[in-house]
């Protein structure tokens, strides 16, 4: 819908995912900039004085996996060793993984951080599935509650965008490795060597460093779409493509566009499948609807249950 805005061409989506409607209604809508970049900056404040002892915690962390490292695993001559066969990559990183797993749980130790992924404070939110129990340590799902109840409180018409945000963080933040951010095999707890990075890695304690990227991320794109957007009618709907009533819903949101739909034809419709993979979508999502609570509607997709195609999207164009 961005790309038909741009082109001054009218768009109507049609989504069976609320969350990937909501995404796509939150990237068309005009904001106050100013208001939103405000209201970010209160939200990481917030987060930054909260931090506690995860804070030194991490520094230590960090400083000590840095050193180590360096001593270890030297970005340049490690890999080029491994490749010339002169070191045996798994039986060297085994070595050394469980070499700095005796550091790291002294540090998780010292600063008495809890590692569970099931424990969170469930008086706090009520999620559809486990999701968000499963792969979360605690001090995570502590601060996403904690952006998740502020975000409640936002003015309306930032709240949508401000839960984009604190979903693409949340994704970046589940306790998976670097090589698993897609098949999730296991919630991992502590440090790992990393075969992706080529040295020692660890899971993260804290969602402030990419709420940050992904807050500044959001704004930047939203500031560039501002001086291409026309003014052209957009909207994403919620429906199944098969039976929605596209006029009726439009005249719940948009009288004038309504008034458009009704005068002239549909130019052209443009839809997503069929896809060469299977893809779930809900579950690809799992986080979000865990976290906002959302309805998910996997019954009315078709496909395996390895994985669904999304059947019932359609991006209708009216020029």
């Amino acid at each position: 819908m961005c790309v038909a805005n741009e082109l001054g061409i009218h768009a109507v989506g049609v989504e069976i995912s609320c969350f990937n409607a909501m995404l796509s209604n939150a990237k068309i809508r005009k904001y106050n900039n100013v208001k939103l970049k405000k209201y970010i900056d209160k939200l990481t404040k917030l987060l930054e004085t909260k931090q506690g002892r995860v804070l030194e915690f991490e520094k230590q962390l960090n400083e000590a996996l840095s050193d180590f490292n360096q001593a270890h695993f030297p970005s340049k001559s490690f890999k080029r060793k491994v490749t010339l066969g002169q070191i045996d990559e798994k039986a060297y990183s085994a070595a050394k993984e469980k070499e700095f797993l005796i550091i790291y749980e002294r540090l998780i130790k010292n600063f008495k951080i809890k590692l569970h992924t099931k424990t969170a404070a469930k008086t706090q939110i009520k999620t559809q599935g486990n999701f968000f129990e499963k792969w979360y340590i605690d001090s995570i799902k502590d601060e996403i509650l904690l952006l998740k109840k502020q975000i409640e409180k936002a003015p309306k018409d930032l709240q949508d965008i401000l839960m984009i945000i604190l979903s693409r963080t949340a994704r970046s933040c589940r306790a998976t490795t670097h090589s698993d951010l897609a098949t999730l095999k296991k919630p991992m707890l502590e440090s790992y060597y990393c075969r992706k990075h080529g040295r020692i890695c660890k899971p993260l304690f804290s969602i402030l460093k990419w709420w940050k990227s992904y807050a500044n991320d959001t704004l930047k794109r939203l500031q560039e779409f501002q001086t291409l957007r026309s003014e052209a009618f957009s909207l994403c709907l919620n429906a199944d493509s098969k039976n929605v009533d596209i006029v009726g819903e439009i005249s719940k949101h948009n009288a004038t566009f309504t008034k458009l739909l009704k005068q002239q034809k549909i130019a052209g419709i443009f839809s997503s499948p069929p896809y060469v993979g299977l893809i779930d979508y809900h579950e690809q999502h799992a986080y979000a609807y865990d976290i906002f609570a959302l309805q998910r509607k996997d019954e009315r997709l078709e496909g395996s249950k390895m994985g669904r195609v999304r059947q019932h999207k359609r991006n209708i164009f009216k020029i």
